[in-house]
């Protein structure tokens, strides 16, 4: 890893990322799957195909093996012919809006197309997902929770956000998520988040500028409704990004001693100055949502021996993501100014991995 890449804290991330998290290619056992992992999406509905094809084409970009794309039917031939890297199922072919036209035909029903997905994934031998980008409010949905449990760090993005439901006011968090992997990462915007909170718990009840990321107090009241949605991580995006880790009984180490006595220990800011892009497009946070699963697995593969270690290598693999996503952005930026758009972003992702967090192979 270039010794320039950032200072200070995220440097110490991108470091430990690059030389424990990353997986060594090794000729003697190379073998579909055992370096880059095998990561699928569900995603896509007859409206969008772009969000699925950014997250699995990052994925494949960030360094995983091969990639499954679960989607509707009539999106799987638009996502065939974005290329032949990916493997395309035509998972399902009735979406929400289609629910409620009534009563189905005989030949209708014949017709219909659904997939079982956890058995899929074991046949597939899927190591980790994301779930939710450009999926809308069809029938996958359902299959949010189950997949969950048969990721190595499933991620959970856009759409698949509408799926996550917070216990009951008298109902404790932790203890619902007793057994469960704690691993599972959620990604909202600042828009999501303040409905998933809203859910939760209603506060900010004055709408999403009411709610301050940068304030302590309100750290608090984010992270206290969060804990209601039983054993996911949350990492919300923007400028300066925010890793709310629910459910571990340690803390990660970039916390020092002073946020772990404040009780702020549970939350990391990533900061990573000097990249990121002022130019905002869709299919960007897809992108994240890709590298993450690819991230996410490999942290989970590593030789960590403690829950304490285990959970560095996790806010590792989530800082190196953001890191990777906001500096191909900028690349692009420099290029493009304001014509920049996800394709570029996508297209940068390869290089500025290797430019920054592709470990010393000497």
């Amino acid at each position: 890893m270039r010794a320039d890449a950032r200072a200070g804290e995220g440097a110490r991330l991108l470091a430990a990322f690059a030389t424990r998290v990353v997986p060594r290619l090794a000729r003697a056992r190379a073998h579909k799957g055992s370096h880059g992992g095998k990561i699928a999406v569900v995603g896509g509905s007859e409206l969008y195909a772009g969000a699925p094809y950014f997250a699995s084409a990052a994925a494949m970009r960030a360094g995983c093996d091969l990639c499954h794309v679960f989607t509707h039917a009539k999106c799987a031939p638009v996502m065939k012919g974005y290329g032949p890297d990916l493997i395309v199922h035509e998972a399902w072919s009735r979406d929400a809006r289609e629910a409620t036209r009534g009563a189905k035909t005989e030949t209708e029903t014949e017709n219909e197309r659904s997939i079982d997905l956890v058995e899929a994934f074991g046949r597939f031998r899927i190591d980790n997902a994301v779930i939710g980008p450009g999926l809308g409010r069809g029938a996958a949905l359902e299959a949010v929770e189950a997949l969950r449990e048969v990721a190595a760090a499933c991620v959970v993005d856009a759409d698949g956000l509408k799926a996550l439901e917070p216990t009951s006011a008298d109902e404790d968090g932790a203890e619902a998520a007793r057994g469960r992997n704690p691993t599972a990462l959620a990604t909202p915007n600042k828009m999501e988040l303040w409905r998933l909170v809203r859910k939760a718990s209603g506060a900010f009840e004055g709408g999403v500028t009411t709610m301050d990321l940068s304030a302590r107090e309100d750290r608090e009241k984010i992270a206290s409704a969060l804990r209601r949605y039983a054993g996911y991580n949350f990492l919300v995006k923007g400028e300066d990004d925010y890793l709310f880790i629910q459910h571990w009984d340690v803390a990660p180490s970039v916390c020092d001693s002073e946020r772990a006595a404040s009780g702020d220990a549970s939350i990391v800011r990533l900061r990573f100055d000097g990249v990121g892009s002022p130019k905002r497009s869709g299919g960007q946070g897809d992108i994240l949502a890709g590298v993450l699963a690819v991230f996410l697995l490999w942290s989970q593969r590593t030789d960590a021996t403690t829950a304490s270690n285990r959970l560095d290598d996790y806010v590792a693999a989530v800082g190196a993501a953001c890191f990777l996503v906001k500096a191909a952005s900028s690349a692009a930026y420099r290029e493009y100014g304001r014509g920049a758009h996800a394709q570029d972003v996508l297209a940068r992702v390869a290089s500025t991995f290797m430019a920054h967090l592709e470990p010393d192979l000497s």
